[in-house]
């Protein structure tokens, strides 16, 4: 009996595990899912839309991660997710053009794309005047490239025709030919050289190519000279016949001091006339100044005219001997020039620079100049004549 029983027990055992087997052999055919666990590849599996892993048991298809590939943007070409490359976009060029200071292209409108399409260099037009320069300020031109419109601006200086400047007895004597074009203010350069103070005075001398100058083709009385930092010196030349311009001639100390000091010069003149011109600057040497006399301590000259409107120049040369020698005519210096009345003094030494006056006293004294030679220059407003210039050590 227990036998029986025991083998009753073991039948039944058998068929619920055949049973078991079956259910489960039936549920794999009808694709539910197992209670087994899957193992995976840690290699991505991707087609070109998606990536996922794969299972890695025989006989399963079973998938995990499975999701659409993953990018920075439409330009870029490689999954961040699995490393899938995908074919490279097409480039669309924008419309507009891109540009910096040395090139023009076209931006790629695909989003994340940094390509710039037909880039090449600007292409510059001449350049228009857009600032046009003057004598005292700089202009600007602006250049517009052809194919993006691009704009550069560069400065523009003050065009000057260059006037020789020679002397007086130099072989060479060539004259600067200009075209005034129409009637306006014109500038020139030229440069002084081995001038000074006192040695001499130059001309500006002009003419017509065609030898036809008028003395009205230009308004000389407003002309104008400046030094080389563009500060007037003079205004109005005098002249003596059709283009002869005076440019040194009847001056105070300071405007012969600009006018003769070595360096470059500008000349700013007014024509009425165009035409074809020439033009050259001669400077003649030497001083028409008049030396005054030395005696015991006194510079003088008598029986002097002085002119009407009119700067007199004189001289005087004080020596270590006359300031220090034996006799003491004392360190101060007077000017006087009697009986004259209504005079302008100038004192200034060999380069035209004015000597310090004695504190607190008139344009007439000076004291302790040193050694050297001195110009006094007299401005007279009305002639007077039968006149004694000294100067006068006290």
């Amino acid at each position: 009996m227990m036998k029986k029983t025991i083998r009753m027990i073991l039948s039944l055992v058998l068929v619920l595990v055949l049973g078991a087997t079956m259910l489960v052999a039936c549920n794999k055919d009808k694709g539910e899912e197992t209670p087994e666990t899957h193992t995976y590849s840690t290699t991505w599996s991707h087609d070109a839309s998606e990536h996922w892993h794969q299972c890695t048991q025989e006989g399963h298809t079973d998938v995990a991660d499975k999701a659409e590939h993953t990018y920075d943007n439409d330009a870029d070409t490689t999954c961040n997710v699995c490393g899938y490359v995908r074919a490279a976009h097409t480039h669309a060029a924008s419309a507009e053009w891109s540009k910096d200071a040395t090139n023009h292209w076209h931006e790629c409108t695909v989003s994340g794309c940094n390509e710039q399409l037909d880039k090449a260099a600007h292409t510059w037009d001449e350049g228009t005047v857009t600032t046009k320069a003057t004598f005292t300020s700089d202009g600007e031109k602006t250049y517009t490239c052809t194919v993006c419109e691009k704009t550069k601006t560069e400065t523009v200086t003050m065009e000057y025709i260059d006037v020789n400047f020679v002397k007086s007895d130099a072989e060479v004597q060539t004259k600067v030919r200009f075209t005034v074009a129409e009637a306006g203010t014109y500038y020139f350069r030229y440069e002084v050289q081995d001038c000074g103070f006192a040695n001499g005075y130059y001309w500006i001398n002009m003419n017509k190519v065609d030898g036809t100058l008028q003395q009205t083709d230009t308004n000389h009385a407003q002309a104008k000279i400046y030094d080389a930092n563009k500060q007037l010196v003079k205004e109005g030349l005098q002249t003596q016949g059709p283009g002869q311009f005076m440019a040194v001639s009847d001056e105070n100390a300071q405007t012969r001091k600009g006018l003769m000091d070595n360096g470059v010069k500008y000349l700013e003149m007014p024509f009425v006339t165009p035409g074809e011109y020439e033009m050259i600057v001669t400077h003649f040497a030497g001083n028409n100044f008049t030396a005054l006399d030395y005696s015991n301590g006194t510079f003088s000259k008598t029986n002097v005219t002085l002119w009407d409107n009119s700067y007199q120049y004189y001289s005087i040369t004080l020596t270590d001997d006359i300031l220090h020698g034996d006799i003491n005519y004392g360190q101060d210096l007077h000017l006087n020039a009697s009986p004259a009345t209504g005079l302008t003094w100038q004192f200034v030494d060999a380069d035209g620079n004015p000597v310090e006056k004695k504190e607190g006293d008139t344009d007439t004294y000076y004291s302790t100049p040193a050694a050297g030679t001195y110009y006094i220059v007299i401005y007279s407003a009305t002639k007077q004549t039968g006149v004694t210039v000294s100067a006068i050590l006290c």
